[in-house]
């Protein structure tokens, strides 16, 4: 049945519904959703400050793998519930946080772990360090990843010679003890120990510990209980075993939060009580190759200086390549200044590791360049760059000492995807020791051939851009 709409009014109106249509359409994942939606106001708070593991997906709505993979990751966040947290973030709401990420294809999965770790540029902040999801995309295999990443060492197995070390262990926090006659520690368990973590101690006693399990007099498992600190009678749970009930049952009884040195502080801690206790003549420290290379900020005017750095024995090259300082504009020489004190931030901070390099170049005189390694003409620009390998990685983010002490030590632990590039093919650098009409017409872009993209056997299953989605429509 069709409707014929002639008023201006009613044609407003159907417009307006028609428009609200299409943008409710464009989201992925309702209200109702057990897929919680993360944005850049509630996702340091719900995902960085969070004790729990989360799953997170970067998504855009346009994107046609995303709609493909959105019916799984429902039914994988509805399986989770209550165990593992599921969010999605829409990337073309929060570009911030995508590319503060490294987005750069869409669907992006990530699992951000449960140990945060202090942040070195912010007193008192928390930063994670995520690693890409790169297994299958049904509820199966993202519940299985999930799954497999609970710990189970905060769970303390009891028997009747344990049972005293670990009632005296914390003595301010009330223990929980789950009876069970199952094998291994179940999710569910793993769950509540990172949810309760530092307001509770758990404990789990296996139905073959007749001893204990007659002392507590237990008749039937599962079986939990709450043991009070001074309260000789323990507080046994009798309603359904689902997370949520469980959870709001031990809420009742857990303490407040005492906090945990993380292991990278305890482990420097005990050295320098260590180095307290035996006084030992200090060990000369081993000669390192171009050890001058490492200490400061180099500005790479040409060629020669580039390779003199970058093309050196050892280490990883981080190449800024900053706006020009326009005379008639006063505060671009500040704002490169700025730039460049960043730089040495992290070159300080990196110093002692000799790992990272940091050299900085004009942006606009070296565009072939840039074009090369697709970076915008958009400056300042950040990239990885390592000359012995040849492979490189565009930072995307915020030019700031925190998000770009961020993007080092992803590179530093291996949680970075590069890219390959012909090392034949990098166009040599412009010499900026020329009249600056020289330079810029130097610096023309040519037409260069694309560099390969990421290795990645998931890349055919992204969609990197809406044009490259709507090529794929015909094929989802």
């Amino acid at each position: 049945v069709g409707v014929l709409i002639t008023t201006m009014g009613s044609k407003a109106l159907f417009v307006g519904v028609f428009l609200g249509f299409l943008h409710l359409s464009a989201a992925l994942y309702g209200a109702k959703s057990d897929v919680e939606i993360l944005t850049s106001k509630n996702f340091k708070e719900k995902v960085l400050q969070s004790d729990e593991i989360w799953i997170v997906e970067f998504f855009a709505p346009w994107c046609g793998h995303c709609k493909s993979l959105a019916p799984e990751y429902e039914k994988a966040a509805k399986n989770l519930k209550g165990i593992v947290r599921v969010g999605a973030i829409d990337c073309d709401n929060d570009k911030d946080l995508a590319g503060q990420y490294g987005i750069k294809g869409f669907p992006t999965i990530k699992y951000f772990p449960y140990e945060g770790k202090k942040n070195p540029y912010k007193a008192g902040d928390i930063t994670k360090t995520p690693e890409d999801y790169q297994g299958g995309r049904t509820a199966k295999d993202i519940v299985d990843f999930a799954l497999g990443k609970l710990p189970s060492k905060f769970v303390t197995s009891l028997t009747p010679k344990s049972i005293e070390a670990f009632a005296s262990k914390d003595p301010s926090l009330p223990k929980v003890v789950l009876f069970t006659n199952k094998t291994p520690t179940t999710a569910l368990y793993k769950s509540l120990t990172l949810q309760f973590k530092g307001r509770l101690t758990f404990g789990e006693v296996r139905h073959t510990e007749k001893d204990l399990v007659s002392k507590f007099g237990v008749s039937s498992f599962p079986t939990l209980m709450v043991l009070k600190p001074g309260d000789e009678t323990p507080h046994v749970y009798d309603g359904e075993l689902k997370p949520a009930e469980i959870a709001k049952f031990l809420k009742q009884f857990a303490g407040k939060k005492v906090e945990e040195e993380p292991a990278a502080e305890k482990k420097k801690a005990d050295k320098e009580k260590a180095k307290k206790k035996v006084e030992v003549e200090p060990e000369p420290e081993p000669e390192v190759p171009n050890a001058h290379l490492w200490k400061e900020v180099h500005e790479v005017r040409d060629q020669k200086s580039f390779e003199e750095v970058c093309n050196a024995e050892g280490g990883i090259c981080i190449v800024a390549l900053l706006p020009l300082v326009e005379p008639e504009e006063p505060d671009s020489d500040k704002e490169r200044t700025k730039f460049v004190g960043v730089l040495n931030e992290l070159a300080q901070k990196h110093n002692s590791a000799h790992l990272f390099r940091f050299v900085w170049m004009e942006g606009p005189a070296q565009s072939k360049f840039a074009d090369y390694f697709q970076l915008s003409n958009l400056y300042p620009q950040v990239m990885m760059l390592s000359v012995k390998k040849s492979r490189y990685a565009v930072f995307f983010g915020s030019f700031t000492t925190e998000h770009l002490a961020e993007f080092t030590e992803k590179i530093s632990s291996g949680g970075i995807r590069t890219i390959p590039y012909e090392t034949s093919r990098v166009p040599t650098l412009v010499d900026v020791g020329t009249k600056t009409e020289e330079k810029v017409a130097a610096a023309e872009p040519e037409a260069e051939q694309p560099i390969p993209a990421a290795d990645s056997d998931a890349d055919s299953e992204m969609c990197t851009s809406k044009k490259s989605c709507e090529k794929e429509k015909d094929e989802l």
